[in-house]
């Protein structure tokens, strides 16, 4: 169905801004702050600029898009280690995992259709 493709678009696109901006900015003051504070800190964005190129994947082919999505919502679980906080999980792992799985539901439905 054609709402789950717009709310797995969005959801995947404003998460993955967001943390974004986050990671880059944060910590950026500990390393002098300014353009080169953030200069520094930019491999901090690592993760989420994958997310980025996933969620424009999953733009362009949703089932392949959709399942890095979900694989990279898995493994902020482990990596950032959100098991141990529910609050951390929601805001960190819980939405690219929903996304992922509604870019999958997205392509069966359509191809079913």
């Amino acid at each position: 169905m054609r709402i789950y493709r717009t709310i797995a678009r969005y959801l995947s696109a404003i998460h993955a801004s967001l943390f974004f901006v986050f990671a880059l900015i944060s910590g950026s003051e500990q390393l002098g702050g300014g353009i080169g504070g953030i200069i520094l800190n930019s491999p901090n964005t690592i993760p989420w600029l994958f997310l980025g190129m996933f969620v424009y994947l999953a733009w362009k082919k949703e089932f392949i898009g959709g399942l890095f999505i979900t694989i990279f919502g898995l493994i902020t679980i482990i990596f950032f280690k959100t098991y141990q906080d529910l609050i951390v999980f929601l805001i960190v792992s819980f939405p690219p995992l929903i996304a992922g799985v509604l870019f999958i539901l997205s392509y069966f439905s359509k191809k079913n259709i």
